[in-house]
């Protein structure tokens, strides 16, 4: 392994991308999946409006944002109304939304970068 290699090793970092469930039952077979994929959990540089990945240390890190950041339903529903916990199902991936159909996934961070 060389050295770049094993400093990506240790230098893991994870990240949160937000998934749209796919709801008419011929786009779900077309596609071959329940999820298209949106974007990722991202922060914008207010002096600069450049948009960068959140980017966590740990898997536990980013559902803790999540859990403290994207529960609220929305919509007409009431504010103490809210989804689970992302990992509630030890899969790393959240309810999905049944106002906005988003829904959202850890995963391991390759170096994305924001649009």
């Amino acid at each position: 392994m060389c050295h770049r290699e094993a400093h990506r090793a240790v230098m893991t970092m994870y990240c949160l991308e937000i998934l749209r469930y796919i709801k008419d039952e011929e786009d779900v077979r077309a596609r071959g999946g329940i999820f298209e994929h949106v974007g990722y959990e991202h922060r914008v540089d207010p002096s600069t409006g450049h948009r960068q990945i959140l980017r966590f240390r740990t898997k536990k890190k980013a559902a803790q944002h999540y859990d403290e950041n994207k529960r609220q339903y929305g919509g007409e529903y009431p504010e103490d109304y809210t989804l689970r916990a992302l990992n509630t199902h030890n899969t790393w991936i959240s309810d999905w939304n049944p106002v906005t159909r988003l829904a959202y996934a850890v995963r391991e961070d390759h170096g994305v970068v924001a649009r």
